[in-house]
């Protein structure tokens, strides 16, 4: 072989080496490019919980604070919210009739706290039975159980099944679920008129209120 063929070899080994350097030099730096964008991405993102309870941490009344913690709670399904609130008993309710999640009542030591429990869930899974499970009876919880487990059923005939003030509680709550007036008539309830002439922007139906109190609220508020 000749010096001029030798030289020519050696050159051409020379450029494959150097461009086989430079390509993957080029290579790893797009790979590190690749892995590392992805990290910073990650180190950057908030996760939306931890803003919304940002929001609620920023205000000054103790009561929007609480009323924030509570929404967000709800909306996220997510009881450990309701540990930032000084009484969290019932944001532990509304959360479980969000979830529809009857052991969330079992977590709670009050009584009176349980029946609102059984009251939400009771709602949300539109369950008489459920409303049985209340300590309390012939109490507030009991009876608005009963009322908004109809409201969602909106089935009147299931009603007169019910002693009193049962059945009372539930053709209340129908006839506030299907807007029927009607119903209010056979109760002789002015909150049934009043509940239903806000709700459908009906002032005539404030007219059938007996309790003058009542009759100018209604007013006002259709």
């Amino acid at each position: 072989m000749n010096k001029k063929a030798f030289a020519s070899i050696w050159i051409i080994l020379l450029v494959v080496v150097i461009l086989v350097g430079v390509g993957g030099y080029y290579i790893g730096t797009l790979g590190k490019a690749d892995v590392s964008q992805p990290e910073t991405s990650q180190q950057t993102e908030t996760p939306p919980q931890t803003d919304l309870l940002s929001d609620c941490d920023k205000l000054v009344s103790p009561t929007a604070k609480d009323d924030c913690y509570k929404k967000v709670a709800v909306e996220q399904q997510d009881i450990y919210i309701c540990d930032f609130l000084e009484v969290k008993d019932y944001c532990y309710g509304d959360v479980a009739g969000a979830k529809k999640d009857l052991s969330i009542c079992s977590l709670l030591e009050n009584d009176y706290s349980k029946d609102y429990c059984y009251r939400r869930v009771g709602a949300a899974k539109a369950d008489f039975s459920i409303c049985d499970m209340i300590i309390h009876k012939e109490q507030i919880q009991d009876n608005l159980c009963y009322k908004e487990v109809a409201q969602e059923i909106k089935d009147k005939s299931i009603c007169y099944n019910f002693d009193p003030p049962y059945e009372f509680e539930c053709l209340l709550g129908t006839a506030i679920g299907l807007n029927d007036a009607s119903i209010c008539e056979e109760i002789a309830s002015d909150e049934c008129f009043l509940t239903i002439a806000v709700q459908t922007k009906d002032a005539s139906l404030c007219e059938k209120i007996v309790v003058g109190g009542k009759k100018e609220i209604c007013l006002r508020n259709v």
